[in-house]
């Protein structure tokens, strides 16, 4: 009996850590808007105007889609984690496009 309840609470624990759903639910297509809610919206705002580790806002930002790509994939200096391990390339592409919308 003690069996089965830790099956079913380590089944749950791992099921309940899945990682966020990235895809727009009615198009079911990724959505770089939900990326960037999903793992951008904590340090750089709702509209890209935090200002984090006095790096430039990304509203503000110009840096081409390959330097955008590096610091997504690889991190920066400043304490931004490498995304390359948890988002795939079209999850990249569209929260670079994303991102892109937000430039003022």
């Amino acid at each position: 009996m003690i069996r089965h309840f830790l099956f079913f609470t380590l089944f749950f624990l791992f099921w309940a850590c899945e990682a966020p759903s990235n895809n727009d639910p009615i198009k079911g297509e990724v959505s770089g808007e939900m990326v960037y809610k999903n793992y951008c919206l904590t340090c750089h705002g709702p509209k890209g105007n935090n200002k984090v580790a006095n790096k430039l806002m990304l509203n503000q930002s110009e840096l081409p889609d390959s330097l955008m790509r590096t610091k997504i994939l690889y991190g920066a200096g400043s304490g931004m984690p490498a995304y390359k391990k948890m988002l795939s390339e079209e999850e990249v592409t569209a929260v670079i496009h994303h991102i892109k919308t937000l430039r003022n």
